[in-house]
């Protein structure tokens, strides 16, 4: 089954996550929208990934085929790398 993948980040938020990050490496975010854009794969048509407030913590909806939201995670920024809770 094919997955459709929405990232939700403006310009605005790509702006406030890059304060966050060491040295405006960008890897740590580009690894945490790689494992939220391909975990659980076959059972979730679609994710939504976004923002989470003001800070550079994302989270993603895992949508089923009706669209309801079928799975919660949060990517959580400590300081160095992203944590991903349930």
């Amino acid at each position: 089954m094919p997955r459709t993948i929405e990232l939700q980040l403006t310009s605005e938020d790509m702006a406030n996550i890059a304060k966050c990050l060491p040295n405006c490496d960008w890897k740590p975010l580009w690894v945490a929208i790689g494992y939220l854009s391909t975990w659980s794969a076959h059972a979730y048509p679609k994710v939504q990934i976004m923002r989470d407030g003001d800070g550079p913590d994302l989270f993603a909806h895992y949508l089923k085929e009706d669209g309801s939201i079928g799975y919660l995670i949060g990517a959580v920024w400590h300081n160095t790398h992203y944590g991903f809770h349930s």
